[in-house]
């Protein structure tokens, strides 16, 4: 038989009561649901590692811990200031992904404050977790927070060291972007054609071939022959003067 938990400290309107003091003293914007379906605060705007990622509204499903669930399913993270990573609009924090949290250490620690009906600190885990960085096991990196996968290879390009094709419009990264020698042009290889042994952009390509054409008919043209000069008529002489 497994072991029985150990009883906890019956939840008092008392103690929810302080909760709800601290509540409002630590963070902001507190509500509660007329229906006491939904709790929730707001944070103060989260700076990680230089990248402002705004403040936060953390949403207790108080339905669902009435239910017995106590992970970290019942509390998401709203962004109310978002600025997402570039490569996933869905997450909204390192952490964060579409609004579920992911909690790492700090999981146990929500779940024994909701098992024992300690809102505020269950909020606190929370606010805890989403002021620390753990670059072990972020959804998006801080440091390609503002970057993107290349088109070609999924390569981290940031935007400092992005290219644009100019035919299709891939990011690509340095190793990936191919410059056109004619028009010197951004392009991905799917968008360039071989010619020559040089790779060159199908517009760049298509003139080649079009100048290529010109010059063989050129060359297959007959040259005119030149006109042999006509005997001058007796008109036309011009008699020299007989020295005298």
């Amino acid at each position: 038989h497994m072991p029985a938990s150990p009883p906890t400290a019956p939840v008092t309107s008392a103690l929810v009561h302080r909760d709800l003091l601290a509540l409002e003293e630590e963070f902001y914007d507190l509500q509660v649901a007329e229906d006491l379906s939904v709790m929730s605060v707001v944070t103060e705007s989260i700076t990680l590692e230089g990248i402002n990622l705004g403040r936060f509204r953390l949403e207790l499903d108080l339905a669902a811990l009435a239910r017995g669930r106590q992970g970290g399913d019942c509390i998401m993270a709203i962004a109310l200031n978002p600025n997402p990573a570039a490569c996933n609009e869905e997450v909204t924090h390192p952490h964060v992904q579409g609004g579920q949290i992911c909690l790492g250490d700090g999981a146990p620690l929500l779940r024994a404050a909701m098992t024992e009906g300690r809102l505020y600190d269950a909020f606190v885990v929370v606010n805890q977790v989403l002021h620390t960085y753990n670059d072990a096991s972020p959804y998006v990196a801080l440091d390609r927070w503002n970057g993107r996968s290349c088109d070609q290879c999924d390569d981290y390009v940031s935007d400092e060291d992005a290219y644009s094709c100019q035919a299709c419009g891939n990011l690509l990264c340095q190793g990936c972007e191919h410059r056109c020698p004619d028009c010197d042009d951004s392009f991905c290889r799917n968008c360039m054609t071989s010619k020559n042994g040089e790779l060159l952009c199908s517009s760049c390509a298509d003139e080649r071939e079009r100048q290529e054409a010109e010059d063989e008919e050129a060359d297959e043209e007959p040259e005119e022959d030149e006109e042999e000069p006509q005997p001058l008529t007796q008109e036309e002489t011009v008699h020299e003067p007989t020295p005298t």
